[in-house]
């Protein structure tokens, strides 16, 4: 499957594998899906065993910790295809992906109650056990998309201590009472914006339409509802025009990922420019996104929901967005407080993991909360963890008195 891809699949060239006939398959599976989830459930089974035995046999939550990860990382680079299974084609299966909250959930899960152990007694914010979890997982996932001669246990000391720097007393400061109530702070600062997408973002030559129009239909029906026919006839193109721009649906769809992340985040960063601290920046940046998000929930669930559903090159796409911006925000940190590129990634990882968690979830905490969270996974291992909370609670604090109410 590594090889094909989940949609290329068969039942017979399951079976031919297996060495066994169709009727045997079938005496087993009802099809494809259903071997598919079998196989995933037996995976994160063996996976999550393995992790909880690692755990175990530790007694200091830093080295509970240090030996998940390990267990983790060396569970995917001995059995690659199963990693690659799980991590990568689990989203191009809509019964998968519904069970992804669930697996994830397992792992965060051991993250907190890691921390919680004496002589640590930490109660992790749930959105930092989010943000670890995902930074280690997307280490794992970019070493199969791109980096497949790594050795993968080799860097699990590196991320067991980024992990560690965020797991401190610290983090539990991170949610403080909010002066609005949470349905105030989410209501749009501004009109709805025509068909779901900011209507001074205006098409401008013929790539840049089809673009549009591929936006509209993936964040209004799906990316599945994706067609040539349905996407040309939006534009009012032949197929050779939109052939000489895009060769493949996919690749037409990642490029307006492409257009909206830049939009994205271009507004924020240019909002949070100016005087101050690198570190006061990063929340003005991340508290702007936010509010973006907030502002245009057609945008969110195409960043968010719909590049799951496009497979692996969904995933691939994610991989390298994450890559480039974790050093496009690191490139302005003083050398001095730089965390390794590793570290980096790992963050922006859970950066993207806690927006995910808070756009797909309807968005139930107040924009604020969520930045500071998202903050906190990009200065921790920079600057200190207590040195960050200070930082975030401080620039809450300002935007909560000049802010007016909403």
């Amino acid at each position: 499957m590594s090889e094909v891809g989940y949609g290329k699949l068969t039942v017979t060239g399951i079976a031919r594998t297996a060495g066994v006939a169709n009727r045997t398959f079938y005496e087993n599976f009802s099809g494809k899906e259903d071997c598919f989830l079998a196989t995933y459930d037996l995976i994160v089974r063996n996976a999550a065993r393995e992790v909880l035995a690692a755990h175990q046999q530790e007694e200091e939550p830093q080295a509970k910790v240090g030996a998940a990860i390990f267990a983790f990382l060396r569970a995917v680079a001995e059995n690659p295809k199963a990693a690659h299974l799980i991590l990568i084609e689990a989203p191009e299966v809509e019964a998968a992906l519904e069970r992804t909250p669930h697996t994830t959930g397992l792992f965060e899960a051991l993250v907190t109650k890691s921390f919680v152990a004496p002589p640590a007694s930490i109660q992790l914010p749930p959105a930092v056990a989010k943000g670890i979890v995902a930074g280690v997982s997307h280490t794992a996932r970019s070493c199969l998309l791109n980096r497949a001669e790594v050795d993968l246990a080799a860097e699990s000391e590196e991320l067991a201590e980024w992990a560690l720097s965020l797991g401190s007393s610290a983090s539990t400061r991170l949610s403080p009472p909010s002066r609005r109530p949470v349905a105030a702070a989410l209501r749009p600062s501004r009109p709805p914006r025509a068909n779901g997408f900011d209507s001074d973002y205006s098409p401008g030559d013929e790539r840049e339409m089809i673009l549009w129009a591929v936006s509209r239909l993936a964040a209004g029906e799906g990316y599945r509802a994706l067609t040539m026919p349905r996407i040309r006839s939006a534009v009012g193109i032949s197929q050779r025009r939109f052939k000489q721009h895009f060769p493949t649906l996919a690749e037409c769809f990642l490029a307006s990922l492409d257009l909206h992340y830049e939009r994205l985040l271009a507004q924020p960063w240019a909002t949070a420019t100016g005087a101050g601290r690198w570190q006061d920046r990063v929340y003005r940046t991340l508290a702007a996104l936010c509010r973006e998000l907030v502002d245009n929930p057609m945008l969110g669930k195409l960043l968010f929901l719909e590049v799951r559903n496009a497979g692996r090159e969904g995933a691939r796409w994610r991989a390298e967005m994450i890559s480039g911006l974790s050093s496009s925000i690191y490139a302005t940190v003083p050398a001095k407080s730089r965390p390794n590129p590793l570290a980096a990634e790992a963050s922006l990882a859970g950066v993207w993991a806690v927006l995910d968690a808070w756009v797909t979830g309807g968005q139930a905490q107040p924009p604020s909360q969520v930045a500071g969270a998202a903050a906190y996974l990009v200065l921790a291992p920079a600057i200190g963890a207590e040195t960050a909370v200070e930082t975030i609670r401080a620039e809450q604090g300002a935007r909560r008195t000049t802010e007016p109410a909403v």
